[in-house]
């Protein structure tokens, strides 16, 4: 006997399998591994499980391959980084793709050790353009961040922008102990 059962996991029924008196449940995976530290859920949301994931992110978006617009990436384990921190990212520009447009929800885990030393945008995200409604960051706490930059700068987010659509950029539920931001010019 082979059958589905009800309970459902993101939509994928269970698969019930049965031999001589016993049966077993099959739950499906409600994930597939992306690449080392991000899995991505069957409900379309992205989860970074440790620094490797959050690495992938920044390139994800600073090399222009995904802004993110319309999606959610939430971090699911607290973070303690171990190299300097590239800001997520690094152009203002609308056109070049190269800003975070998505939801960020820190899961009330804390990022540890973060450390930018850059000239622009320095911040966890350097650049942020609104896409949505709650395209915004969302309960991410931050502890011993050192943040030093030229233009631009904060913990969480260093520049956002909603104006290109419309949609202001929400920090909600963030929190910062023991850091810096030193900035030679212009704006905290």
């Amino acid at each position: 006997f082979v059958g589905e059962v009800d309970n459902k996991v993101g939509g994928t029924p269970n698969v019930v399998e049965a031999n001589e008196g016993t049966a077993t449940v099959k739950t499906p995976k409600y994930y597939e591994d992306i690449d080392e530290g991000v899995r991505l859920t069957v409900l379309g949301v992205y989860e970074i499980t440790n620094e490797a994931g959050l690495f992938w992110l920044a390139d994800q978006v600073n090399t222009g391959e995904n802004t993110f617009a319309g999606k959610t990436v939430k971090l699911v384990a607290d973070v303690t980084l171990t190299q300097d921190w590239t800001p997520i990212g690094t152009s203002s520009k609308w056109t070049d793709n190269k800003s975070f447009r998505g939801k960020f929800d820190g899961g009330e885990h804390t990022i540890t050790n973060m450390n930018i030393n850059t000239t622009e945008f320095a911040g966890f995200i350097g650049v942020k353009h609104g896409s949505t409604a709650d395209a915004g960051v969302y309960n991410l706490k931050f502890d011993n961040a050192t943040v030093k930059g030229t233009h631009y700068g904060a913990v969480v987010i260093a520049w956002a922008d909603g104006a290109q659509t419309n949609y202001r950029q929400t920090v909600q539920n963030c929190h910062v102990t023991n850091s810096t931001v030193t900035l030679a010019a212009e704006q905290i």
